[in-house]
C-alpha cells in the first residue's frame, strides 16, 4: 500500500516536470515563430544566476554591448527577445535552452553572449 503511493507521487512529480519542460520550450518556439525583436539585456553582476531572466535589464546605451562588454569571462550581458509574459513596465528577457547552455559555458561565439569586465 505504501508503496503503491510512493510510486504514485512519483509519477505525478514526473508528469508534472514533463508539463513545466513542455511549456517552457512552447513558449519559447511561440516566441521564435511570432519573429520578437532582440533587445540586448545588462546583466546584474550582484545576482548569482546568469541563466535567471530576473537577473537582467534591458540595455538602450549607445555603442551596444559591443561596447559596454570587454568579452574576457564572466557573463556582462545578452542579446534576447522579450519575454512575452513579461510585465511591459519591467520586461526580462526570453531565454530558451540553446541560450541557457551558451551563458553557462560563457560562449560567445554566437554573439548573443557577451563577457565582462565592463569597459567602464
Amino acid at each position: 500500500m505504501v508503496l503503491r503511493k510512493v510510486v504514485g507521487l512519483f509519477m505525478v512529480a514526473v508528469m508534472l516536470c514533463t508539463t513545466l519542460i513542455t511549456v517552457a520550450k512552447h513558449r519559447a518556439e511561440r516566441a521564435a515563430a511570432a519573429g520578437l525583436q532582440t533587445q540586448e539585456w545588462l546583466f546584474d553582476e550582484s545576482e548569482p544566476d546568469p541563466t535567471n531572466p530576473e537577473n537582467y535589464t534591458m540595455y538602450t546605451e549607445a555603442g551596444g554591448l559591443d561596447a559596454e562588454c570587454e568579452k574576457v569571462s564572466g557573463i556582462c550581458g545578452i542579446i534576447a527577445p522579450v519575454d512575452p509574459s513579461s510585465s511591459p513596465s519591467d520586461p526580462k528577457p526570453l531565454i530558451d535552452e540553446q541560450l541557457e547552455e551558451r551563458i553557462e559555458q560563457e560562449d560567445d561565439s554566437q554573439n548573443d553572449v557577451f563577457l565582462l569586465p565592463r569597459a567602464n
